[in-house]
């Protein structure tokens, strides 16, 4: 690794954002962060050289981090305060040591413990809990979160959310939606229903599922990692319906969750077309002339309003809506 102390002060502090950077976006870029974060990209190549290598170094700090899930952070169970959401995060405070930068990152836990918390969203949203337990809601979704000192429960009041859940023994982690009940331990998956079911997808570990009108374990059901459930609302009782899903499958019914894209000295059409893969709305590029324009960019497959205010900002580009199409075209 490069000897920081060398550094001009100009390049300590295209570090210290590179390393800014790559932590906020593992946690997940907000909208006007992700406006920020490409501007910045843009401005200086030195930015981009800056953001790779400090990627690299957070995935070094990653894989140290995977084989020990025994690090996560654990909630007290009697007193909420902001907690690091888990080891990777305290990994990520060395890196930006060892890389010259200064990084203080405060999660906003729900502090459940006390009191219950709602937490309802018109858009995409991802909460850190307090026992760093991470909930991503689906536009429209509602969640209920009650945390005590002997068990961690969450609610599903309507929509969709995914889970991925801090292990701690000392207290089961469940989600109830609509009577049935699941429980969780150090595990990812996903939950949704409507009307004549709760579908449940789990991504990782183990999930035991039963219906609320039996509290007895001997009559629920375990499912693995890549294994889906339906259980039917309407026929209670009924065995649920489980199978081995894809990892298509699994893309599809995750597709509501945003990701972002990264494009360096990219052409236009290739933006256009990563984006379109992701949205309803689609972009169609209305004038050959914009197929020599190359971007650099970071954007969120879900923030497509943004990423249109900004090519109309930096590039003239002018966006022109027609039902579920959005035709760019070049300025006058």
């Amino acid at each position: 690794m490069d000897d920081e102390s060398q550094l001009s002060g100009h390049e300590r502090r295209v570090a210290n954002a590179a390393t800014t950077w790559v932590i906020r976006e593992d946690r997940g870029l907000t909208a006007p962060e992700q406006d920020e974060f490409s501007t910045w990209l843009a401005e200086s190549p030195a930015h981009r050289v800056a953001y790779r290598r400090h990627t690299r170094v957070w995935h070094r700090f990653d894989s140290l981090v995977a084989p020990a899930p025994e690090l996560s952070a654990r909630a007290s169970g009697r007193k909420a305060i902001p907690t690091l959401p888990h080891a990777r995060t305290f990994m990520a405070g060395m890196a930006a040591a060892v890389l010259g930068g200064v990084i203080f990152w405060h999660n906003m836990p729900i502090d459940s413990d006390r009191h219950p918390a709602s937490v309802a969203t018109s858009a995409y949203e991802k909460q850190i809990l307090n026992d760093g337990s991470i909930l991503e809601l689906a536009q429209g979704s509602k969640v209920e979160v009650l945390y005590s000192p002997t068990e961690r429960r969450v609610r599903l009041v309507r929509g969709q959310a995914h889970f991925t859940v801090t292990k701690d023994v000392t207290r089961p982690f469940w989600v109830e939606a609509r009577g049935v009940e699941l429980r969780a331990v150090g595990t990812a998956f996903a939950v949704r229903f409507d009307q004549e079911a709760v579908r449940v997808l789990v991504t990782e570990g183990k999930v035991q599922v039963r219906s609320g009108d039996s509290a007895q374990d001997s009559d629920s059901l375990i499912l693995a990692a890549r294994e889906s459930a339906v259980v039917s609302l309407r026929e209670r009782g009924s065995l649920p319906s489980v199978e081995t899903v894809t990892d298509e499958a699994i893309a599809l019914e995750l597709a509501w969750r945003p990701r972002s894209l990264e494009f360096v000295n990219a052409p236009l059409n290739e933006v256009v077309a990563a984006f379109n893969l992701h949205n309803q709305v689609k972009l169609i590029v209305g004038d050959p002339r914009l197929n020599e324009l190359r971007l650099v960019a970071v954007i969120r497959t879900d923030n497509i309003e943004r990423f249109l205010r900004m090519m109309e900002a930096s590039t003239g580009i002018r966006a022109e809506r027609r039902g579920d199409a959005i035709i760019l075209r070049k300025g006058d």
